[in-house]
């Protein structure tokens, strides 16, 4: 995966990273300003405001020669170092390798390395990962409990909404076809 290679290529100063959505270059608070497919196609653009900054150099540039982005993506990218980060998944300790450790490097995947997701030292991934799998828990289960006390809610309304159209039906036999036929 090069996105080490598009970034020198293209002397890219903002971040590049890669996600399922396509290879990502922004900035610490828009990471997503350009989005590009594998393939060297722009599926996110730009403002014509921003055309004349760098931004609109790397689109002109990569919209130019699609073919080039796209060999670059696909050769494999050379690193001078290869130190282990783990992060989590799902439940999961992922190592992954990074050149350099913290904020805004990237692992060789081209993972944007956040603080609080990735780790150099395996014991603070596995606290973490416990911590907010703990939190995580918790929302859920007050989500449950409350969706289920709405559930409750929702059936003793019902029953008591039933109860006055039983009612309503017993008092005037003559509304219960036109009832089922309106409930239809």
């Amino acid at each position: 995966m090069g996105w080490k290679n598009i970034r020198t290529h293209y002397d890219i100063k903002h971040y590049v990273r890669v996600e399922d959505k396509g290879i990502c270059i922004g900035s610490p608070y828009i990471h997503d300003i350009i989005i590009v497919s594998p393939t060297g196609r722009i599926l996110k653009g730009l403002d014509k405001e921003f055309s004349v900054y760098d931004l609109g150099r790397y689109v002109r540039d990569i919209v130019a020669d699609p073919q080039t982005f796209a060999r670059l993506f696909e050769e494999p990218d050379q690193f001078e170092r290869s130190l282990p980060v783990y992060t989590y998944e799902d439940g999961e300790i992922l190592t992954k390798y990074c050149e350099e450790y913290g904020f805004p490097n990237v692992t060789h995947d081209g993972a944007m390395m956040y603080d609080n997701l990735f780790f150099e030292d395996l014991g603070d991934a596995l606290k973490s990962a416990k911590m907010e799998a703990e939190a995580a828990v918790r929302y859920c289960t007050q989500s449950f409990e409350e969706a289920t006390r709405q559930l409750e809610r929702a059936s003793v309304r019902l029953t008591t909404q039933q109860a006055h159209l039983d009612r309503l039906i017993q008092t005037y036999p003559e509304l219960a076809d036109e009832c089922i036929a309106s409930a239809k």
